[in-house]
């Protein structure tokens, strides 16, 4: 009965998320939990029930050495990404004095989730919580296996990235950089335009890594293509488009 009861409120809290527009890993935790306690209840039912304590007591112990295990694993992923948050907490309190909020975006991704830079909602309420909008801080993305990107001697705000082409150049911050201005063409962003002085280029996401530009000068009509992915909450692509 509790086994059936806890399966019955697993499925409830997953089933209420279909009437909203929020996904992810983290609304399947309710689920997770129940269904790992049914089972827990259900296996110890089960091992109640076996001839002898013997044979109880080595699942629970084998159970136990492999949980450790995997948790003695996992530490010293957990552990570095510790060193990194210290880092980069001191750098929130440096930036009062120095003006520059300096962040290290060297985790190890696999004992982790969502960070400060992976999307434009966390990327924004960051700079709130930290005041770099309300004082004007100049903010830096490092790491440092990834170089750090200059254009027309301005440092951008992310390093490159490595693509399957060779390294991949944040694309708004290099325009900014450079004095360009950006404007959307549509609601999503698949189509925008950035202008360089008088010379206007527009860009297509022409699939998932995949981007094209288009220019218009006195020679004619050009097009291209290149490399894209998506980092540091913007959109990086190949030198190849730069050049």
């Amino acid at each position: 009965m509790r086994s059936a009861f806890l399966q019955l409120a697993g499925l409830g809290s997953a089933g209420i998320i279909l009437v909203t527009n929020t996904t992810g890993e983290r609304t399947m935790l309710p689920l997770c939990l129940c269904m790992l306690a049914a089972l827990s209840w259900a296996g110890t039912v089960l091992l109640e029930k076996l001839p002898g304590k013997a044979i109880p007591s080595g699942v629970v112990i084998a159970l136990s050495i492999v949980s450790f295990a995997n948790i003695g694993r996992q530490l010293p992923g957990y552990w570095h990404n510790y060193q990194v948050e210290q880092e980069n907490l001191r750098y929130e309190a440096e930036a009062a004095e120095t003006g520059v909020l300096y962040y290290n975006t060297d985790y190890d991704r696999s004992c982790t989730h969502i960070k400060r830079y992976d999307d434009g909602y966390f990327y924004l309420k960051w700079k709130e919580s930290t005041g770099a909008d309300a004082e004007g801080y100049q903010v830096y993305f490092y790491r440092e296996d990834r170089p750090n990107v200059y254009a027309g001697g301005v440092r951008t705000e992310s390093p490159a990235i490595q693509g399957s082409s060779g390294w991949l150049l944040p694309l708004t911050g290099v325009a900014n950089a450079m004095g360009g201005s950006l404007k959307s063409i549509n609601s999503d962003w698949s189509v925008y335009t950035i202008r360089l002085q008088d010379q206007a280029y527009v860009f297509s996401v022409l699939s998932g890594d995949r981007i094209g530009v288009e220019w218009t000068d006195g020679t004619g009509t050009h097009q291209m293509e290149g490399e894209k992915s998506q980092g540091y909450y913007t959109t990086c692509v190949s030198l190849d488009i730069f050049t």
